[in-house]
């Protein structure tokens, strides 16, 4: 609707009725709200009347006139009507409704009453019901029809059983006999005091007090419209006066100053009220300025057209020299309003040497007139920007061409298009080398990282044996001598699996194979873990070890275990290593709170050899060491500090180090973990429990392994700790031994001749329907092998080469679980 074909007074006129009648509804309903209150309060009023003077009878009747006669009547006469005071209460008022043409009702209402008449309805049945079970209910009232007729209404609580009344409806043998006989044996007996055995309800017709409140509704009605007539002619006949005539002679001045601009400097005279005076006076005063100003105007029209023919050469020539393709085309559409073709309407010499195209030849021509096999999609997907006026960017092959083009496509006005093209023709081949030459880094990585698991579980399988046999040799030693021995080859053997662990590190960080989980940490029992880790070097070394967890910091918190002990224990490894005398501290402190999780600052100092601070900003580099001449006296691959700076970064930390020349170091890390209020806590320290124990003796294992070593090894170790033991050497051997034998647990290594761990483990469950216990042995220790381990069928997966604390701790956790 065009409003600015209606006078604006219309626009005040209808702002002045809707808020008239806002307000005029408000005045109602507060006016009818009021009324209607002021009747509910009258009737509240001759209710209270009307209880107090029924509730002083009932007094009189229950306290003098019924205990009197019960007193003085013989047991034969007495009557449950004439004894119930609710019923003489009742027909009381009955007779006074009456006698004095007063229209109310009032009950004092029972459940089960003597009398028809004192029998509660539905209403007041619930009332009663609600009021036995809580003593304190409050009264009940309100406005409420019955039959189509309003009645105020009032519930409260009325008879109520006193100790007296004990006397005679505690128990049937108590009472009077003629009460037993004339209400048997439990309609008025087994009551209790302080029961309410009616309640009061009254009744007022409210007709006529309401039709006087709505018949001063209507009458204010009648006012508010009669004032609302009163107020329009008011209101027509001002604006028609002050503002409409006025403003009507000024319009027409200026509809002939629009039409003939010789009228410009007219002087237009209103005189009425001094708005509309000052009014005139502004646009006499406006028109003699425009006047002056139109001149001035056509001076500026001429100094502008001259600037734009002037802007108009330089777009010309910026238009020819622009780097990037530009066309200007027009949609051709068919009958049905589909873009069927397009013209060139506008090109620029860098769109001609892009495309080949000449623009003297195709200015005015159509695509298909041009490129008759251009596919229709592309008319399609130009069209739709010319007439939505949505702009388009995409990459386009163009077939007839052989080129590559970067498109943006945009309408300067509706059914016209314009494209900036960009030949990136060369950057698609360069970036297709990359793509090649990253597959091919891809490709050399993963061959890196198969390699290095290979070569581990090849490392590994001796060297469980050899870490193995000398566990078993240790009890044999017959002089100090070949103890020392067996201690430097225990030494050695720990040396290349700390290396082969930190090779194996590297290979999984750099292939993002892994993996963290979210494990429940005790701090207390994480520092006396790392404590035992180094404690072989801190007693040799004689050095002191001190530990402080902040207070602050909750019991429990959430991280990946495994990860977070690397990190400190390499770090303390680091300080007892490089300390030959002082102490190693390990700290944890609250550093704040972020959300749901809490920052926790670990530090790690020595009183060590220190690192210059040349080589600090190296320490955490591949490779790098502090000493890396012949004469050094640390042995070390240089990896473990670099593998402490991958793990924290990929967990979201810092870590920071500061340190001197012979005075030490201190490493701090930054780490973040979720807080966790509550673990149920598991023993960390000791392996076996008694009833571990107490199960050895029931528990068979089938332990396969192809090596010789370490099958040896490994069945001496479960046998000497009292387990029935099978060895076998293949996973041929081990289906062939569960033809004849049912075992507890299976210890499985993974790579066999014949068939595989995985092989067996996948028959075993699969086909023979096994579900013991199985645990696989394995020199492969990435994440992703462990999965499919478990995946296929293992319940455990140990990594070689496998300390006796280890598998002793996994063998009795397994027979706990199954005591």
């Amino acid at each position: 609707m065009d409003l600015s074909k209606y006078p604006l007074g219309i626009f005040f006129l209808i702002l002045f009725v809707a808020v008239y009648i806002l307000l005029s509804a408000l005045v109602l309903v507060n006016l009818r709200n009021l009324l209607w209150q002021y009747a509910e309060d009258e009737a509240s009023e001759k209710a209270e009347i009307i209880l107090n003077k029924n509730l002083a009878v009932h007094r009189y009747f229950t306290e003098q006139l019924k205990p009197n006669l019960l007193s003085r009547l013989p047991e034969s006469d007495y009557d449950p009507i004439w004894m119930s005071s609710t019923h003489a209460i009742t027909v009381m008022n009955q007779y006074m409704r009456e006698d004095n043409q007063f229209n109310y009702y009032f009950k004092d209402a029972a459940i089960d009453a003597r009398s028809i008449n004192n029998e509660a309805d539905e209403r007041e049945r619930s009332y009663l019901l609600k009021l036995n079970q809580e003593k304190s209910l409050a009264p009940e009232h309100g406005i409420y029809k019955i039959n189509n007729v309003p009645y105020y209404f009032r519930l409260q609580a009325g008879e109520r059983l006193e100790t007296q009344c004990m006397e005679c409806h505690s128990l049937p043998e108590k009472a009077p006999k003629g009460l037993t006989s004339i209400y048997g044996n439990q309609r008025s007996f087994n009551r209790v005091v302080g029961d309410y055995v009616s309640v009061v309800s009254i009744r007022i017709p409210m007709v006529s007090m309401l039709k006087k409140a709505e018949s001063y509704t209507t009458m204010m009605s009648f006012l508010l419209f009669a004032g609302f007539i009163f107020a329009v002619f008011l209101f027509a006949y001002a604006y028609i006066k002050v503002f409409y005539r006025p403003l009507k002679s000024l319009s027409s001045e200026a509809l002939r100053i629009a039409k003939d601009q010789s009228y410009l400097g007219a002087i237009v005279s209103i005189k009425v009220g001094r708005e509309m005076s000052d009014f005139s006076n502004a646009f006499s005063k406006m028109s003699l300025r425009l006047k002056n100003y139109t001149k001035e105007l056509e001076s500026e029209v001429y100094k502008r057209t001259e600037a734009f023919m002037e802007s108009e050469r330089q777009y010309r020539l910026l238009f020819s020299t622009l780097s990037s393709g530009f066309a200007l085309h027009e949609i051709i559409l068919d009958d049905t309003g589909q873009a069927v073709d397009y013209r060139f309407l506008e090109v620029n010499n860098a769109f001609e040497k892009m495309t080949g195209l000449v623009k003297s030849e195709i200015i005015g021509k159509t695509l298909l007139e041009v490129v008759p096999e251009t596919e229709k999609s592309w008319i399609r997907t130009y069209g739709k920007v010319a007439i939505s006026g949505e702009p388009a960017f995409f990459e386009n092959f163009a077939i007839s061409l052989n080129r590559h083009y970067e498109v943006l496509a945009y309408s300067p006005q509706h059914g016209q298009f314009a494209t900036i093209i960009n030949d990136i023709t060369d950057r698609k081949k360069y970036i297709a080398q990359l793509q090649e030459a990253r597959s091919e880094a891809e490709k050399a990585a993963n061959i890196k990282t198969d390699f290095l698991a290979n070569i581990s579980h090849e490392i590994r399988n001796p060297l469980h044996g050899i870490i193995g046999m000398v566990d078993l040799l240790k009890p044999t030693a017959s002089n100090l001598e070949q103890r020392e021995y067996l201690e430097m080859l225990e030494k050695s053997a720990k040396m290349l699996q700390h290396i082969v662990n930190d090779v194996l590190d590297i290979a999984k960080i750099e292939s993002g194979k892994r993996k963290f989980k979210k494990d429940q940490i005790n701090l207390t029992n994480l520092f006396t873990l790392l404590q035992q880790d180094i404690n072989h070097e801190l007693t040799k070394k004689k050095l002191d070890f001190f530990t402080y967890i902040d207070p602050g910091l909750p019991e429990i918190l959430v991280q990946d275990e495994i990860t977070i002990k690397q990190i400190i224990g390499n770090l303390l490894s680091n300080a007892a290593k490089f300390c030959d005398k002082g102490e190693v501290f390990l700290g944890a402190y609250f550093a704040g709170q972020e959300a749901d999780h809490l920052m926790v600052k670990f530090l790690v100092k020595d009183t060590g050899i220190g690192i210059d601070k040349t080589q600090l900003e190296q320490i955490f580099e591949r490779f790098s060491q502090l000493e890396s001449t012949y004469t050094k006296r640390f042995a070390g691959t240089g990896l473990g500090l670099n593998i402490v700076k991958s793990l924290v970064d990929m967990l979201e930390g810092s870590i920071e180090v500061q340190s001197e020349v012979n005075k030490g170091s201190t490493f701090t890390v930054l780490l973040s973990f979720e807080n966790q209020s509550q673990l149920e806590t598991e023993d960390h320290v000791h392996v076996e429990s008694p009833l571990a124990e107490k199960n050895k003796g029931r528990l068979r294992i089938l332990f396969a392994e192809d090596d010789l070593v370490n099958q040896i090894y490994v069945s001496k170790l479960l046998s000497d700790a009292g387990y029935d033991v099978m060895s076998v050497k293949n996973g041929n051997e081990v289906m062939a031994a569960l033809k004849n034998n049912s075992f507890d647990v299976f210890l499985l290594d993974i790579q066999m001749p014949g068939k595989s761990g995985l092989e067996c483990i996948q028959e075993i469950r699969n086909n023979l329907k096994i579900s013991s216990p199985a645990i696989a042995l394995s020199g492969f220790g990435m994440e992703e092998d462990v999965r499919v381990f478990l995946e296929s069928g293992f319940d455990h997966v140990l990594t070689k080469p496998v300390t006796k604390y280890l598998l002793l701790k996994k063998i009795s956790e397994i027979s706990l679980s199954m005591a």
